[in-house]
């Protein structure tokens, strides 16, 4: 079953302090982008995520170009806006929830909400 805890941790704005300090960004993109077989964190938690990954190994996802970039880039501008899409889920639902109400076919409605 999934389990979505993670958007609760990022909605809290100490996430975004976290991934400031030194050597953070690199250690939160590797514990996020983690394949099958890979070592693993915690990221199911509300709280503390970056702490709760731990110091993974770089993934076999990832290659080691793609992660320099990503971490250079993230360090640049920091996690502010993508943390805030999961800030906004209950405005986004109180936006958008009358358009399930309307929907005039269940399985239309299915695939919107």
């Amino acid at each position: 079953m999934p389990n979505f805890k993670y958007q609760i941790a990022f909605q809290d704005p100490q996430t975004e302090k976290d991934t400031e300090a030194p050597g953070k960004v690199r250690q939160f993109l590797n514990g996020l982008h983690r394949g099958h077989g890979d070592e693993r964190g915690e990221l199911m938690v509300e709280k503390n995520i970056v702490e709760s990954v731990g110091n993974p190994k770089r993934s076999k996802f990832m290659s080691e170009e793609d992660l320099d970039y990503f971490a250079k880039e993230f360090e640049r501008n920091g996690f502010h806006g993508p943390l805030n899409w999961y800030k906004t889920g209950k405005v986004n639902y109180e936006d958008e929830k009358e358009y399930c109400a309307s929907s005039r076919s269940r399985r239309y409605q299915l695939l919107r909400c």
